[in-house]
């Protein structure tokens, strides 16, 4: 507060205003008393927009107010900084279909990341804006604040502004930092959960329920049941309770599956399948071994099939209970082989009717009575014919190549510790023995005579 007795200038704490206070009306002001507040003001160093402007406000004035003489421009404050995250996660509702359906099984919930992958990025302060105060004073900015750099679990800051994933695995936000988790827990696999497609291995603390899908690049450990469903992983299976197929289930493992037990399910594994107790009317097929020794330790309906060896206590039932073991092969060449064995029979009709058509045509030719249609025929047969013939060739040689490995490959060997009950079927290679009698702890494998022997 800076003036005389009849007159005050007031800058206000922040210096963005200076205000007169007058002791009497303005209008009674003389020229020399106008010029003394002027003087005031060069004394404070405000800067004013006109001194001209002052003196014509003061003269309006009553001198019961304040009159605002100069006006500062305040500071801007720098904008912090802050974190851009690239991933969202998903409130997992049901996924309404083109047709109008509602998709209750795939939610997508799961944000699967690549070790690598650019979680978030960090922008940093910006600058603010200087202000200026009445007496022509910079006024410098708040300058932002740094952003919190919101770092979790498996997470990295690369550069100065990058957050990336230090591994594969699930994205997850949590307290507001960023996490990437390479094993996933869940409760259990139901309509709240959706369908499971992860990067790296799951934990399902309860049971699979009938209908759901799990897709995992690691192993996935199921503590209770799987009831009809779909499991696929890179990795290990392990199932603490069973595998209920009712006919619909698919379990797919690159590596080993260990279960209690396997009931009217399609399973495969790259590795070996140990069950603990019984393996029921069910598709199995081991790369390497099918081992059913505790428990019960029971084979009963269905196929099983191993490439080295199949284990158990007991195979089929007092029934009679048709029941196949298959050893020595890699079944999927088996079932490959069959499958190419169809085609090239379809392939080979295909041909033997292009070739009669042909010899119709050309005995036509030969006459003299060929139309121009059928001759156009007649050179799409030859073009197929010979396209036929090809693919024949190939297919044949890769038969054969098929076949070989078949027939070579008599290493495998089937073990039964108790009872083999007759209407189960043993294969061994491309040779088989059908079980008539109730047979006692045996060994099957390839005698000498290139057949298969009970020991």
């Amino acid at each position: 507060m800076n003036g005389n007795k009849w007159f005050r200038i007031n800058i206000t704490k922040d210096k963005l205003a200076a205000f007169l206070e007058l002791s009497k009306p303005g209008v009674e002001l003389s020229e020399i008393e106008l010029e003394e507040i002027v003087n005031e003001i060069r004394k404070n160093n405000l800067i004013v927009q006109s001194l001209e402007m002052v003196k014509e406000r003061i003269k309006r004035s009553t001198g019961l107010e304040e009159i605002q003489i100069a006006t500062g421009t305040p500071a801007v404050s720098g904008k912090d900084g802050y974190v851009k995250i690239h991933f969202q996660e998903k409130d997992g509702k049901p996924v309404i279909l083109e047709d109008g359906r509602v998709d209750f099984y795939n939610l997508e919930k799961i944000i699967n990341i690549k070790k690598g992958d650019t979680l978030a990025t960090i922008y940093p302060p910006e600058p603010g804006i200087d202000g200026l105060s009445v007496t022509g004073e910079i006024i410098p900015f708040k300058p932002g604040k740094p952003a919190k750099l919101p770092l979790g679990k498996n997470v990295q800051l690369q550069g100065d502004n990058t957050i990336i994933a230090s591994v594969d695995g699930k994205f997850s936000l949590i307290e507001g930092k960023l996490n990437v988790f390479q094993i996933l827990e869940v409760e259990e696999v139901n309509f709240k959960t959706g369908n499971i497609d992860f990067i790296g291995s799951v934990i399902v603390k309860g049971d699979v329920k009938e209908g759901f899908t799990i897709k995992a690049q690691g192993d996935v450990t199921v503590k209770g049941t799987i009831d009809s469903s779909y499991i696929y992983c890179e990795g290990n299976l392990v199932v603490n309770g069973g595998i209920q197929g009712r006919n619909k289930g698919v379990i797919n493992s690159k590596g080993n599956i260990v279960a209690r037990y396997i009931e009217n399910c399609e399973v495969k594994a790259g590795g070996s399948v140990i069950i603990k107790d019984a393996i029921m009317y069910s598709k199995v097929h081991a790369c390497d071994r099918v081992v059913v020794t505790e428990g019960k330790g029971l084979i009963v309906g269905g196929i099983v099939g191993a490439e080295q060896e199949i284990l158990a206590n007991i195979v089929g039932s007092p029934k009679g209970t048709k029941t196949e073991l298959e050893v020595g092969v890699n079944p999927e060449l088996r079932h490959n082989l069959q499958m190419l064995t169809k085609e090239l029979t379809i392939k080979s009709e295909e041909l033997k009717k292009a070739k009669q058509a042909q010899r119709i045509l050309k005995l036509k030719e030969e006459k003299g009575q060929l139309s121009k249609e059928h001759r156009c025929l007649l050179e799409r047969l030859e073009v197929t014919i010979e396209s036929l013939t090809d693919y024949l060739e190939d297919k044949q040689k890769l038969q054969k190549e098929m076949l070989d490995k078949l027939l070579n490959n008599v290493m495998g060997k089937v073990t039964v510790n108790k009872i083999v009950y007759p209407g189960v079927k043993v294969t061994i290679g491309t040779r088989y023995r059908t079980i008539t009698d109730e047979t006692k702890t045996s060994n099957f494998i390839i005698g000498p005579d290139g057949e298969i022997m009970i020991t």
